[in-house]
């Protein structure tokens, strides 16, 4: 039953004006223009009996196909028919047959007229059920057609109180069409003085949401799937009720759904999101620049001092160490030739494969000795006799030689130093370690040549030459070394200038070689080097044709995997992100070298020395993040102006990587830019590590690689850690830990935002 409110609504909608529309025009069945004489009723029900069997032929010959009906149905019977086949209608069903058919039928003089049935119905794709009816016609010159046709949720017996009524029925209230309301209302007053109502109407909503929580329309047949700000959709009911002469009401059957839909899109505010973009760099920079420049920079390990009188290693154990960190950095490069491999694998296979060969060559047959020897030579002239430069070269245990690196140096061997002579060295390293050296004298010719090899599992041979000059003696200074094929996998000969001795500290030992013999300093200076000023500086010989070369390795991996637009959006960012460290670190006077890329992993920017302070550090390290905040800010701004696809793409690629490297992880710009505010924040960067670790094994998306960024997280816990108490962390002030804080909360928070704006957008394009 229903009550209160649904019952002043059938009372509102019998109340609806009457309207009439223009008459219709074209061939329709001979029932459908039935005309009585003048002054009787406009359709009698045996007339309206025989109208309703012969629609119903005609309907289910042409039931399915839209427009086909128009000539038999209009208003709500139409839209359900034309959408029967294509919505959520499908449960309306095919027409069937008609088994039995009660008409009731006003007494109606004139036009526009209506009748109503109500007729029992059977067909094989569905159960046998009853239908409530209204059949319409506007004018005399028009036909009737059928209005309304709702499936009743009765049985018979319920119905008892319409299949009783007399033949004619007298109507209530007032009836008809209308064009301008939602409601189309029937009604006629049955047995007992009930009031049978058919009844459809056309409903219009519309749904507004903000650009940042959109409706996720699916399965719609009228509007694509997506997400959208503004959705309208139409709907359209009919149904059959009963009113009570006391006032009741009782729903007998409804058929309601969507018949339209339209979805339209607000976009972002782009140019607001790119103002407070540039506005906020702008601060962060303008913030940072007050922290002043920091210490001078240092040698690259030089923050990693150890006490001032460290124990002396024998070289075998520092080999063995060596040996070790090889090991780490095969193990991490087999890591990244997996992911890249596995990557570029996925999509196509046969540069999968291609590439695992390659990579098996490289480790097994593309490491010959030629290939892994190493030759760094210097020249001088010294102002001296060749005679007297030898002396100096052959006596090594005089503490007048025991300069730069060499702390003591011991003759293990009696005699005069000719060839087979044993020394042992006492050196102290780059990180301020002791370690000692046994070498032999393998070659000696008074006033011409002296060559010693050093005892260890790289061979080394360091070879003097000397030669009359005008000046002089000139001075070659070679040092020859071979790897073994172990460190020559881990990498080490792609870096082999660095693996030994620069040409600057050959050039620093006969400078020193110099002194001993002259008594008088000299600037080391190579005499054999072409002009410092007509040689491009070391980013542009090397580091540039490094640079071009991974980067375009990168983006042809890139775009294999995921496509040529996507690449180039992630080539774009990281080359901005990595040239802002680059500029700043240039900025402060640091020996920097050009970013180079590895696929499928990311970029670095590496220097020769280090910062004289964290904070400087840091600044360096937060240059990347916000010179990719400028980034996307300005293609913020842009997509404001053109709306363009790419520009917010490219905003959400720039946005999400930048984010990423925020994360407090040693590895990343986030865990330098936060080391100097406390050690302990590294210690969530390990958690997240672990976090990340556990997830990916849950989710049976595990990959190698993720345990090298674990292992780098903990490597940067206990680096920072063992450097607590160091002058490169305890020179950092207050204010400038609480700048570091606001402007990486400030990078974030922006970055995490337009990461998620953006992500909406694409949703919503």
């Amino acid at each position: 039953m229903i009550r209160g409110a649904s019952v002043w609504l059938l009372a509102a909608i019998a109340l609806a004006p009457a309207s009439v529309l223009a008459a219709d025009s074209g061939p329709y069945l001979p029932e459908q223009m039935i005309v009585n004489p003048a002054g009787q009723p406009v359709l009698t029900p045996q007339q309206a009996e025989s109208l309703v069997k012969s629609m119903w032929v005609a309907r289910h010959r042409v039931y399915g196909s839209p427009g086909q009906t128009d000539y038999l149905e209009t208003q709500a019977a139409a839209e359900f028919d034309n959408s029967a086949w294509i919505t959520l209608f499908k449960d309306y069903g095919f027409p069937g047959e008609i088994r039995t058919v009660n008409v009731l039928v006003p007494r109606l003089a004139s036009f526009p007229a209506f009748f109503m049935a109500v007729v029992k119905t059977s067909e094989r794709s569905r159960p046998d059920r009853s239908e409530g009816l209204v059949f319409t016609r506007r004018s005399e010159a028009g036909p009737w057609k059928l209005a309304i046709d709702t499936p009743l949720d009765v049985l018979a017996s319920d119905l008892k109180f319409v299949f009783d009524a007399d033949e004619y029925v007298t109507p209530t209230g007032r009836v008809g069409l209308t064009t301008v309301a939602p409601e189309n209302v029937y009604a006629v007053v049955a047995a007992g003085g009930s009031t049978f109502t058919c009844y459809s109407y056309h409903s219009t909503a519309a749904s507004t949401r903000s650009w940042l929580s959109p409706q996720h329309v699916t399965n719609s047949f009228y509007l694509k799937d997506g997400y959208y700000t503004r959705v309208t959709t139409t709907t359209v009911a009919q149904g059959c009720g009963r009113l009570t002469a006391s006032g009741d009401g009782e729903s007998l059957g409804l058929l309601s759904g969507t018949v339209a839909m339209n979805g339209a899109n607000d976009p972002p505010p782009w140019l607001w999101m790119g103002i407070v973009g540039l506005a906020l760099v702008a601060a962060a920079y303008a913030a940072l620049s007050l922290l002043g420049r920091g210490l001078a920079p240092v040698d690259l390990s030089a923050v990693d001092a150890t006490a001032p009188s460290p124990p002396v290693k024998s070289w075998t154990a520092l080999e063995r160490r060596a040996t070790i960190t090889a090991l780490v950095l095969v193990a991490i490069e087999a890591a990244v030739l997996y992911e890249i491999i596995r990557a570029i694998a996925s999509t196509r296979p046969e540069v999968g494969l291609g590439l695992l060969a390659l990579a098996i060559g490289w480790f097994l047959i593309l490491t010959p000795p030629w290939l892994r020897r190493v030759r760094v030579q210097a020249s001088m002239v010294i102002p001296a006799s060749p005679e007297a430069v030898t002396a100096a070269l052959v006596d090594e245990t005089s503490p007048n030689a025991w300069e730069g690196e060499l702390v003591s140096v011991e003759r293990l061997t009696e005699g005069t130093p000719v060839v087979g002579a044993t020394y042992r060295h006492v050196q102290r390293l780059s990180s301020g370690g002791l370690a000692e050296v046994v070498k032999v004298v393998t070659e000696y010719i008074p006033g011409r040549v002296y060559a010693v090899r050093y005892v260890m599992s790289n061979p080394q041979v360091e070879r003097f030459t000397l030669v009359a000059d005008p000046e002089g003696t000139r001075v070659t200074s070679t040092l020859e070394a071979t790897m073994t094929r172990f460190h020559a996998m881990s990498g080490m000969v792609l870096f082999r200038g660095a693996a030994l001795q620069h040409r600057a500290k050959r050039l620093a030992e006969l400078a020193r070689l110099s002194r001993r013999v002259t008594g008088k300093d000299v600037a080391p200076h190579d005499a054999a080097a072409p002009d410092a000023k007509r040689r491009l500086p070391a980013w542009l010989r090397v580091g540039l044709p490094v640079m071009t070369l991974t980067g375009l390795l990168s983006l042809g991996g890139y775009a294999l995997v995921f496509g040529a637009i996507f690449g180039t959006l992630l080539m774009v960012t990281l080359v901005i992100h990595e040239l802002g460290h680059f500029a700043e670190a240039r900025r402060y006077g640091l020996s920097v070298r050009l970013p180079f890329f590895i696929p499928f992993i990311g970029a670095a920017t590496t220097m020769r020395n280090m910062p004289g302070d964290a904070a400087t550090h840091a600044k360096i390290a937060l240059a990347g993040p916000l010179c990719g905040m400028l980034a996307v800010a300005a293609a913020c701004l842009a997509a404001g102006q053109t709306n363009a696809q790419g520009l917010v793409f490219f905003a959400q690629v720039g946005g999400l990587i930048n984010l990423v490297n925020l994360a407090p992880m040693g590895i990343l710009d986030g865990g330098t830019i936060l080391a100097p505010i406390s050690r302990w924040i590294s210690v969530a960067g390990v958690v997240l590590a672990g976090l990340l670790v556990a997830f990916l094994a849950l989710t049976n998306e595990f990959s190698p690689i993720v345990l090298v960024i674990a292992g780098f997280a903990v490597y940067g816990v206990v680096s920072r850690f063992r450097r607590h108490r160091t002058q490169h962390y305890r020179s950092v002030r207050r204010r400038a830990k609480l700048v570091l804080g606001l402007v990486w909360v400030a990078a974030g928070g922006y970055l995490f935002f337009v990461t998620g704006a953006t992500s909406i957008a694409m949703l919503t394009w």
